[in-house]
């Protein structure tokens, strides 16, 4: 069963049956309803822009009871809805007993049967894996996504309390890292083909894979865990020609100094990438790299700053004649954030 998908912040998600699922006599069974909403503006696995998912996603549904244990004996504990462009449905219906029910949901969905070691879409978990590659090209980043249930009087499904249709929100678990390069006083042509982004010393605040990876999400909370210190290292899917600097007033002001503006001008002409979330780091503790014309620039951060989950930091990168210098960083929710200015010598 499917209803029409609405989104501008609500997704309207209908289960169906599942067979598996037992006592189903107590009462009719009725089918679960979930509205599933992204908190802010979603940058989904290829960090698009937009309120929607696109076409061929997928989600993971767990239905768990109030205490935390499977919804009944043999119901499915990952049930995966794919979204066509226009409707979310599922091959694997679910329905709802008198027993009284909690719904949590994540992204992307997560095969558990493809695990191994005795896994099925029928056992109870409480983390998926997450993959942040050391090299990659940019574009290809995964933005994992957590449900929080909504809390008071409807929080809780079940037949018999006559409630099949729970709210939840989709939350970021990643921090989002975005670049404005420009240049002034700059004579070559300004060619940006790649980023680095690594710890200075013996910090730890640059999490990457491990082999074997063992990083992972939290499905009800987002924290993520496990990986290794490493360098993340960024090519650009495609080379970007610095522009050179427009100290005009706004809304001609390049880069721009308004939020919704400055993340325009990132989408069409920087970059970005996603990060594991990070406690407090202190100055000169995290180094930024840039290749432009085929010559890296480096520089560390001037001040104590912290990458948190949900968050969107833009930094803008000056390339021109003089020397590097970070000067400030604004944090807001998953949103543009005014970070860093830098300049590069």
């Amino acid at each position: 069963m499917k209803k029409t998908f609405q989104m501008i912040c609500l997704a309207a998600v209908v289960l169906a049956a599942c067979s598996k699922q037992t006592n189903l006599l107590l009462d009719p069974p009725v089918l679960l309803g979930v509205n599933v909403g992204i908190s802010m503006e979603p940058a989904t696995k290829a960090i698009i822009t937009g309120t929607a998912f696109s076409n061929g996603h997928q989600i993971g549904v767990q239905v768990l009871t109030e205490a935390g244990a499977i919804y009944e004996t043999g119901a499915l504990t990952n049930v995966m809805f794919s979204f066509d462009g226009a409707d979310w449905s599922t091959l694997t219906p679910f329905y709802l007993t008198n027993t009284t029910g909690k719904v949590h949901a994540y992204y992307p969905y997560v095969d558990r049967s493809d695990l191994g070691g005795g896994e099925t879409n029928a056992e109870l978990f409480t983390t998926i894996p997450v993959s942040v590659p050391a090299s990659l090209t940019t574009g290809n980043e995964t933005d994992y996504m957590y449900a929080t249930p909504i809390t008071g009087a409807g929080d809780v499904v079940s037949n018999a309390t006559g409630r099949n249709t729970a709210a939840l929100t989709m939350n970021h678990a990643m921090t989002q890292i975005s670049f404005l390069v420009y240049k002034e006083n700059y004579p070559g042509t300004g060619s940006f083909t790649a980023f680095s982004i690594e710890d200075v010393g013996a910090t730890d605040h640059i999490i990457v894979n491990e082999d074997p990876n063992d990083l992972a999400m939290n499905i009800t909370t987002g924290a993520i865990t496990g990986g290794q210190t490493g360098v993340i290292a960024r090519t650009l899917a495609a080379a970007r020609t610095l522009e050179v600097a427009n100290p005009a007033d706004e809304p001609d002001k390049y880069p721009s100094n308004v939020a919704a503006t400055l993340r325009t001008q990132v989408a069409t002409k920087g970059t970005t990438t996603l990060l594991v979330p990070t406690g407090e780091i202190g100055a000169g503790e995290v180094k930024f790299s840039f290749t432009i014309d085929g010559k890296t620039s480096s520089v560390n951060n001037s001040s104590v700053i912290t990458w948190l989950p949900g968050k969107q930091y833009i930094y803008k990168v000056k390339f021109s004649g003089t020397a590097l210098e970070i000067t400030s960083v604004t944090i807001t929710d998953w949103d543009p954030q005014v970070g860093d200015d830098v300049e590069i010598d």
